[in-house]
């Protein structure tokens, strides 16, 4: 079970906060565990909204709390960068892959450039070519569009075009607080 965890769990700690730049406690995490998710995804936009003490915190919530929990789209080392996540049921391998349009402005850390996956072209026909390596579908979780629009935008109609040639799957978008149309892609090579 797939999650979208929009904010950043940097924990009372860091001081609990809202727009513009959130920062969730870290019993929210334990709601989505005891709800029955196993996988959270944390490439948003709001990913660096407390800089690398919110990553790093969070990361370590889930770590040291639920070693089990799949954690995707926020890094903590380059080598966690080239992980490419794979599910396995019964035999077939399904991986999944994480990636924000955007970080609202905030530079990546000079140090940590990697410590958010973005989307970007590169970066995901790399992701997606070693992913069909390893398993039988690729699962792509974009956090993308434009807030309360209805209809996707153009970026979402590119990396959709990328997405299909490259044989993803499945895409599960997020970020327009909105539902938007499910859509079919053939892809005919």
């Amino acid at each position: 079970k797939i999650v979208n965890q929009e904010t950043i769990l940097g924990g009372t700690a860091m001081g609990i906060s809202s727009y513009p730049c959130f920062n969730s406690p870290q019993e929210i995490g334990d709601a989505e565990v005891k709800a029955g998710f196993n996988t959270i995804l944390h490439a948003t936009n709001h990913a660096l909204d407390k800089g690398l003490a919110g990553i790093d915190n969070t990361l370590n919530f889930w770590h040291l709390n639920y070693p089990s929990i799949n954690v995707l789209g926020i890094n903590q080392t380059e080598a966690d960068v080239n992980k490419i996540y794979v599910y396995e049921q019964d035999g077939f391998k399904i991986a999944i892959l994480n990636y924000t349009f955007s970080t609202n402005g905030i530079p990546l850390p000079k140090k940590r450039t990697y410590a958010v996956n973005m989307l970007s072209v590169d970066r995901v026909t790399s992701d997606v070519e070693k992913a069909k390596e390893v398993a039988d579908m690729v699962v792509v979780c974009p956090h993308w569009g434009t807030e309360y629009t209805y209809v996707p935008d153009s970026l979402q109609k590119k990396y959709t075009e990328l997405f299909s040639k490259l044989g993803v799957d499945i895409v599960i978008g997020t970020h327009p607080h909105v539902l938007e149309p499910v859509e079919v892609v053939k892809n005919d090579s």
